[in-house]
C-alpha cells in the first residue's frame, strides 16, 4: 500500500489521503469512477503530504474546486472544497489516489491505490438531540463530545461456536490516527460477558479484539468507553468516560448495528482504511 484513505460522510463527503511513508510536498491525483466510467479527476499539491478533500454532492453538470490555502508558511495545506455530481447516487464508486510527485519532483512510476466505496441506504434516528445513523452491517462511528476524536467500531458477525472480532479505531478531527489513546471495551451476549478489557492502551489509535467462543448467534451488546489520551502512568487529557453502546442484531440474515445509547454526540460517518467499505446514501 502507498496511501491510506480515511473518509467521513455527513452533509459533505470528506476524503483524507495520507502517504504510508512520511513525505512532504506531495502531488496527488484523485480519480472517482462509477460503473467503469470516470466521473471526476483532479490533481492537487499538498505541502505536508496529507490531502483532505471536502466534497459536496450536487446534481449540477460541472465541478468546482476551491480552498487548499497555504498554512504555516507552506508547511501544510488547508482542505480543498469540491462540489459536483459525485456520491449522489447509489452504486459502487472507485476512488483512486495516486502520488505523482514528491518534493516537486515527478515520480518516474506513480504510486497508486484504489478504494471501492458502495453507496447504500442508511437508517437515522434522533435521540435527545443526538443524530444517529446505522453505518452499514458491521460499523458505527461517533464524534466525542468535544469534537476532538472520531471513534469507529467494526465487528464481525456473532456466530455460534466462533469468536467475534472487533476493531476499534480512534482518529483526530483531522482524520489522523490518535496516538496514545486509552479505552475500555466490554461485550456481552445473553447476559454473559464474552469480552472485557479495561485500560486498553494503543500507541497508534487502533486496537484488535476477539471475544470468547460464542455459545449462540444471538445479538451481542458492545460498549466502548473513552479513557483519555496519554501514556500509561501519565495524566490523561481529552474525552474520558464517554461511552459508545450498541446492539449487534441479526436481521434478515444480516447484522444491523443499532445504536441504543451513547454519552457522546452525533454519528457522522465511517472511518476506514479498507479497500472496500460501505457509505450511507446522503
Amino acid at each position: 500500500d502507498n496511501l491510506n484513505l480515511h473518509y467521513t460522510v455527513g452533509d459533505k463527503v470528506t476524503l483524507s489521503f495520507s502517504p504510508v511513508l512520511p513525505v512532504i510536498h506531495v502531488d496527488h491525483q484523485v480519480v472517482v469512477a462509477k460503473d467503469g466510467n470516470e466521473i471526476w479527476s483532479q490533481t492537487f499539491h499538498d505541502h505536508d503530504g496529507n490531502l483532505e478533500i471536502e466534497i459536496t454532492p450536487t446534481d449540477s453538470s460541472s465541478f468546482s474546486v476551491t480552498g487548499g490555502a497555504d498554512i504555516g508558511g507552506k508547511t501544510s495545506t488547508g482542505a480543498f472544497m469540491v462540489s459536483g455530481p459525485v456520491f449522489n447516487e447509489m452504486g459502487t464508486y472507485s476512488v483512486t489516489g495516486t502520488i505523482t510527485g514528491i518534493e516537486f519532483i515527478p515520480l518516474p512510476i506513480p504510486l497508486a491505490d484504489e478504494f471501492s466505496i458502495e453507496i447504500a441506504g442508511s437508517e437515522e434516528m434522533d435521540m435527545g438531540g443526538m443524530e444517529m445513523k446505522s453505518m452499514g452491517e458491521h460499523q458505527v462511528s461517533v464524534i466525542s463530545s468535544d469534537g476532538s476524536l472520531i471513534v469507529n467500531v467494526d465487528t464481525s458477525d456473532p456466530v455460534a461456536g466462533e469468536m467475534m472480532s472487533v476493531t476499534v479505531t480512534i482518529t483526530t478531527d483531522k482524520k489522523v490516527h490518535q496516538t496514545n489513546a486509552n479505552y475500555d471495551i466490554i461485550i456481552t451476549q445473553d447476559g454473559k460477558t464474552v469480552l472485557s478489557e479495561i485500560g486498553v492502551y494503543t500507541t497508534h489509535g487502533e486496537g484488535e479484539h476477539m471475544t470468547d467462543v460464542l455459545e449462540s448467534s444471538n445479538p451481542v451488546d458492545v460498549q466502548v468507553t473513552l479513557q483519555g489520551i496519554g501514556k500509561p502512568g501519565e495524566l490523561k487529557t481529552g474525552a474520558m468516560g464517554e461511552a459508545i453502546s450498541f446492539h449487534v442484531v441479526p436481521e434478515f440474515g444480516t447484522i444491523a448495528m443499532i445504536v441504543l445509547a451513547a454519552a457522546i454526540v452525533s454519528i457522522i460517518a465511517i472511518t476506514a482504511k479498507t479497500k472496500t467499505a460501505l457509505i450511507p446514501k446522503l
